[in-house]
């Protein structure tokens, strides 16, 4: 296993990945999960017994919350036990253990014992479970291959959710149930105790799972077609600079929002038709209204003058996803400006909103949610981990839906609204803090590279990624460091532009299916139009790897995407 920031992570026993994490978390009123600053850290191995011993202080705007902790290793067994004690009053949503189990166990039976002493045979769900698939948890018991787990909880009562709804590539287990109300006020000197104890057993006819050490691109028989891509636009204009370079990306579309419950809607709506009109680009169209009729629609008709609109979908800012209320008043009105265009339903939001309530399917022409990787967890190795959740994304919208085409927009790295916050003016992220500075690292190419190929091997047909320039964009401008605008001399443009450009050259080809056998090290996306095939390989380590395709071994530099024809 590996420990860091108070973690226990990747937990295999026998080469099987057991168990993905194991952490204790502070979220405040918000859902926000405050940072383990760990102190007096202690690592002990003694008679074959490892001790990990540490202090941890969450402190984050008048939230004052310590913890001591103690990780025990003995043999099969691990104990992770935590004493905490608030040292101001606060509101919080959630305070206590949180265990990350591997979508491996998809299907799998377990053996939950409930609070009462009843047991009862569960199963982790196959298909993204838009509720909590198992709930008043005090033991569960699973078991591997031919090796089982036993969990047990004390402290608090646990239940179970399905964090594919948030793009996230793993089911958790974690205190305290939703059903109970949130926030809760904790006060200064209030004390918490919880415990988990974890044991691994050997079954009688064990077969050795040894993790294999060779990196193989598994080429499969399956094939897809290459979705529709497109960037979202913003009000930024281009010069002859930016439009050149994202011309040559041959982009099928671009996304422009219709604010239509801020005042400056029109305004801003028409900086972001003027991207589309530079680059010539067809555009799906997503209209926010308060109050749906047709004097905005008209107001949005005259503007568009002349654009090819693709698809339209029309979000109620007062819906979590798109009601068969709102869709049955607005798609006649929508139908009569527009007619022809597609129109669809779904959310602004993430998948888990869509999943809850999805759109009658006999209304709607697809469906439509955002995706970003970094809800509950914002490290790389997170980031790289919930690609693997994608492709279960797809297959539910699509069993939901009667087998509608799945639009993705948009696609970002970060979050750019959060739904918990209790200040409904802080519910939209400002734009500087929905830029990750890894946007413009290799890192970024690298991540979008095993989203994009998860998404098209499950036959998603429409993907809008980040957006046209700036510092969420394929490119940005480059500033001298007075931050004087006068003084832009050139275009910084960023390692993911050169992913867009590698895929352009395969928009009307096909993406042959791969398999990587290991996903958080490398991944491999081939690409075959007419009677040649490339592989563009992703090394997401800081070192040189090589990996097998086919009856070859190639050499793939650290942090590095490469191209090679095959």
């Amino acid at each position: 296993m590996l420990f860091g920031k108070g973690h226990l992570r990747n937990i295999r026993y026998d080469g099987q990945e057991m168990l993905g994490m194991i952490y204790f978390a502070v979220r405040d009123a918000d859902w926000e999960t405050l940072e383990n600053k760990i102190e007096n850290l202690t690592i002990r191995d003694h008679d074959g017994i490892l001790r990990i011993d540490f202090e941890c202080l969450c402190q984050s705007a008048g939230i004052d919350f310590r913890w001591r902790c103690r990780i025990e290793v003995a043999g099969q067994d691990i104990t992770f036990e935590i004493r905490g004690k608030a040292h101001s009053d606060f509101q919080r949503n959630r305070i206590g253990f949180c265990v990350l189990h591997s979508l491996q166990y998809k299907s799998k039976e377990v053996v939950v014992t409930h609070s009462d002493g009843t047991e009862t045979i569960e199963r982790f769900p196959e298909n993204v479970a838009p509720w909590q698939p198992v709930k008043d948890i005090q033991k569960m018991q699973w078991s591997g291959q031919n090796i089982g787990a036993a969990l047990s909880f004390e402290g608090d009562v646990f239940e179970m959710e399905d964090q594919r709804n948030w793009s996230d590539a793993y089911f958790k287990t974690y205190s305290t149930p939703l059903e109970r109300p949130f926030p809760v006020l904790v006060k200064a000197g209030d004390e918490v105790y919880q415990k988990i104890e974890c044991r691994f057993d050997e079954k009688k006819s064990r077969v050795f799972a040894v993790r294999s050490e060779k990196f193989e691109l598994k080429i499969t028989d399956k094939k897809s077609i290459i979705p529709h891509l497109g960037l979202e636009t913003n009000e930024e204009k281009l010069d002859n600079f930016a439009v050149e370079k994202l011309k040559s990306l041959n982009l099928s579309h671009l996304r422009v929002e219709a604010q239509t419950h801020q005042s400056d809607w029109l305004l801003t709506f028409c900086n972001r038709v003027s991207q589309a009109r530079q680059l010539g680009l067809p555009i799906e169209l997503i209209i926010f209204v308060e109050r749906w009729g047709s004097k905005n629609l008209e107001l949005i008709k005259k503007e568009l003058a002349g654009i090819e609109i693709i698809s339209i979908l029309p979000i109620n800012i007062h819906e979590k996803a798109t009601s068969d209320i709102f869709l049955k008043g607005i798609i006649p009105i929508i139908n009569l400006l527009f007619p022809n265009v597609p129109i669809g339903g779904g959310t602004d939001f993430y998948f888990a909103e869509y999943n809850r309530v999805p759109p009658p399917s006999e209304l709607i022409d697809f469906v439509s949610f955002s995706v970003n990787p970094q809800v509950h967890a914002f490290d790389d190795l997170t980031l790289v981990e919930n690609n693997q959740a994608l492709g279960d994304m797809v297959q539910t919208a699509r069993l939901l839906s009667a087998r509608l085409p799945v639009h993705m927009s948009p696609i970002t790295l970060k979050p750019r609204k959060n739904l918990d916050k209790t200040n409904e003016d802080e519910k939209t992220i400002s734009q500087s803090n929905q830029a990750d500075a890894r946007h413009s690292t290799h890192f970024n190419a690298l991540w979008t590279l095993g989203c994009f190929k998860q998404l098209a091997q499950a036959n998603a047909q429409h993907l809008t990624f980040f957006q046209t320039v700036g510092a969420r964009g394929l490119i940005d401008k480059e500033i001298s460091a007075e931050q004087n605008l006068s003084a832009v001399k050139t275009y910084k443009v960023f390692p993911v532009f050169d992913l867009f450009k590698a895929v352009s050259y395969f928009k009307n080809g096909r993406i042959i299916h791969s398999i990587s056998t290991h996903p958080t090290i490398f991944e491999g996306l081939i690409l075959k139009n007419k009677d040649y095939r490339w592989c563009l390989v992703a090394n997401y380590t800081t070192n040189e790897i090589e990996i097998s395709i086919e009856t070859a071994i190639y050499s793939i530099p650290p942090i590095s995407l490469t191209q090679i024809e095959l």
